[in-house]
């Protein structure tokens, strides 16, 4: 009897050694794939590669090149590009990106947001 249930608890302890193994190999692919991609899209849309991200990225302290802040959130900062032209200007955070995107990249866009919030300070 007591054979039994430490074979039980060995199997129990193997399938779950198993699945853990499992859940770990599957989270190193997932890194793997979402790294590949990450170094495509840097290189075909953006023209850098990822090491020369990852160098800006510890060159400028992890932060973004407009207002000085580390990102929020899991996706670091973003490729700032030109729509027009697609060439790469710089790393920013979201909301710095995001608020350049708002303004169409249109810098008198951007200095009359900046003069009417003055004005209203």
């Amino acid at each position: 009897m007591t054979n039994g249930i430490v074979t039980e608890f060995s199997i129990e302890k193997q399938e779950r050694l198993k699945k853990q193994k499992r859940q770990k190999s599957q989270a190193q692919l997932k890194e793997a794939n979402r790294r590949r991609v990450r170094k495509h899209t840097l290189k075909y849309t953006y023209g850098i590669t990822i090491e020369q991200y990852d160098e800006m990225v510890r060159k400028n302290g992890g932060r973004c090149m407009a207002c000085g802040q580390k990102p929020t959130g899991k996706k670091g900062l973003h490729v700032d590009h030109d729509h027009k032209t697609g060439k790469f200007r710089g790393l920013l955070c979201f909301h710095c990106n995001t608020a350049l995107g708002m303004a169409r990249d249109d810098p008198k866009t951007l200095l009359k947001l900046f003069i009417y919030l003055r004005s209203r300070a």
